[in-house]
């Protein structure tokens, strides 16, 4: 070797001490980015699992409000029987008005035919 080919040479200990140096740049740096990476996954998570939360909290409250099959039943049992005594009420009392709108126009027909 040349002196010239030893003056851009270096030795072997500063070599190895820049290659240790460049290895621990580069794992410091993705330590870094790992740490960031996992604070923004548990961020993300946290956020996920707060929105879960509110949207049990809000089907718990929400589930108060829905009526049970059973409950319903009974209801509609009830109302439609109410419902069916009200059309029996009805259609007799438009029997009623018929027959006494029958019964009072046989009256004028017969006043008629009587008053001449």
């Amino acid at each position: 070797m040349t002196s010239e080919e030893r003056d851009g040479a270096i030795p072997l200990r500063e070599y190895v001490d820049i290659k240790i140096t460049h290895e621990r740049e580069i794992r410091d740096q993705w330590l870094k980015m790992n740490t960031e990476l996992v604070a923004d996954a548990k961020m993300y998570i946290a956020d996920k699992l707060e929105k879960m939360n509110e949207m049990r909290d809000q089907i718990n409250s929400e589930r108060g409000q829905y009526v049970l099959r059973g409950e319903h039943s009974s209801y509609y049992k009830a109302v439609d029987g109410r419902i069916r005594i009200l059309e029996s009420f009805s259609s007799n009392l438009q029997g009623r008005i018929m027959v006494i709108g029958g019964v009072l126009g046989f009256i004028v027909i017969l006043i008629a035919h009587f008053w001449k």
